[in-house]
């Protein structure tokens, strides 16, 4: 793709000729789309709330040529990979997007980080059966050096003896943990974040053995592994949550339907951060530790110079209230 930074959509059988699953064991799609590796759910409900940038309950399809499959459109994603180092596994690859979009399983001691533009509701049942009986399933969680959490959603196994042994042999990047297996003391529902303009959004995670993971959890500390790739996109979630942006680089910033407080702390020393949907009404507050600002009404929105060198655009708001200051 000629920017390898940009969401790219995905899609599922669906449609008036969607593939079977016979067909789809040997199907290669035409390009410029390729097949994603077999993917054995593990959340057991879901509701599809719609294709991105529809309204909820609108479905749109595209055809495959020449084959005249038709597919649901599902998400768009941004992939890159973590840790990247020029010199590293993916030397390769001009850039951890390149390798995010190109290489589909990640090495021993790197994930494929995704911001996943998707409008789905999930649950995990805490037992077999879907009540509160029965015998309990096993859950598999990981954990980002930051405290952020993720729950498996997926994996490229397909019973629970090969799952737990895949998990058990991915190999993370240094200060990432392993919970798991888990079991759940109630069923485990994941709605997405959300913005203004139909934009539903997850944070993803797949490791060295093909598991992929949902973030579930937001650290308390309020640094996000999304954050530490220069040009993602970072989330807050759908409850009362702090992002604290670490890295002194241009960052797009959503709050994710929750109440957030955005941090930009001392050591930040240059970057544009841009906050998308800043709402005070909703219990949005800014965090300076401290340092002083000054505002300036622009075209884009309201910018805050602070004193260490980094600003802040609140895009698409007029006016400053310094009762939105947490210090």
């Amino acid at each position: 793709m000629s920017n390898p930074e940009s969401a790219i959509p995905t899609y599922k059988n669906g449609g008036s000729n969607s593939i079977t699953g016979d067909e789809w064991e040997s199907y290669t799609p035409p390009s410029p789309y390729i097949k994603n590796t077999t993917r054995n759910l593990q959340f057991n409900e879901q509701i599809f709330i719609s294709s991105p940038g529809q309204m909820p309950g609108v479905s749109t399809y595209i055809t495959t040529e020449p084959d005249g499959y038709t597919w649901g459109a599902m998400s768009t994603a941004i992939n890159a990979m973590y840790p990247f180092e020029s010199n590293g596994p993916y030397a390769a690859y001009p850039s951890a997007y390149a390798a995010g979009n190109l290489v589909t399983t990640p090495v021993a001691g790197t994930v494929k980080v995704t911001v996943n533009y998707k409008a789905q509701d999930m649950k995990w049942w805490a037992y077999e059966s879907g009540y509160s009986s029965g015998k309990k399933i096993a859950r598999y969680f990981i954990t980002d050096p930051y405290g952020n959490q993720y729950i498996m959603h997926a994996s490229g196994e397909s019973t629970p003896a090969t799952v737990l042994r895949a998990f058990e042999s991915a190999v993370l990047p240094t200060g990432w943990t392993k919970q798991g297996p888990v079991y759940l003391t109630a069923d485990k529902i994941l709605t997405p974040s959300v913005a203004p303009g139909y934009i539903y959004e997850y944070n993803l995670i797949r490791d060295s053995a093909d598991n992929t993971y949902h973030q579930c959890a937001w650290g308390l500390g309020g640094i996000s592994t999304t954050a530490q790739v220069q040009g993602l996109p970072i989330w807050g979630a759908t409850v009362a949550t702090t992002l604290r942006i670490d890295k002194s680089w241009d960052n797009l910033i959503y709050e994710g339907g929750g109440a957030t407080l955005f941090i930009f702390g001392r050591e930040l020393t240059a970057g544009v951060n841009t906050i998308a949907n800043f709402n005070p009404s909703n219990g949005d507050m800014l965090g300076f530790d401290g340092q002083t600002y000054t505002t300036q009404d622009t075209a884009n929105g309201m910018q805050i110079q602070l004193s260490g060198g980094a600003s802040i655009l609140l895009s698409g708001i007029s006016t400053f209230d310094p009762s939105w200051i947490q210090n």
